[in-house]
């Protein structure tokens, strides 16, 4: 487990081209990244990596995000949902009796059960809408 030889991790910056650059000569701001593909806890960090992997993978309700890009997705996911929700109840009319609203909230919910969503995903849904509403 012990690394023998290891060399300093390199340090380099990525430029955020993304964001508006002030000054020309200097160009956009720069993230600093940390290159350990090579260092002294490379191999713990790997053995590690490899358990949590595996009990992540074994989790049921998907609580885990493996990644970022994972988590970026069910964001935006949910928010598409909550918005669905948020349209119906927005496009009702405040006239309708409240059974009719609920009926038609309650369509939409349906539809992502039989898509695949489990229920605490969809409470999850709902209630973002209505707190939107």
């Amino acid at each position: 487990m012990i690394g023998t030889d290891n060399p300093i991790p390199p340090l380099y910056g990525l430029r955020k081209d993304h964001k508006p650059c002030q000054d020309d000569t200097e160009g956009p701001p720069v993230r600093p990244v940390c290159g350990a593909a090579a260092s002294y806890g490379n191999r713990l960090s790997h053995i590690i990596s490899m358990i949590l992997t595996e009990l992540c993978k074994s989790k049921k309700d998907n609580a885990v995000c493996v990644t970022t890009e994972e988590m970026i997705a069910e964001m935006r996911c949910t928010l598409v949902l909550s918005q669905a929700v948020l349209r119906v109840l927005l496009n009702c009319s405040p006239l309708l009796p409240r059974a009719n609203v609920v009926e038609k909230a309650e369509e939409v919910v349906l539809r992502m059960q039989y898509s695949g969503y489990n229920k605490k995903f969809r409470y999850e849904v709902v209630d973002s809408a209505v707190k939107a509403y």
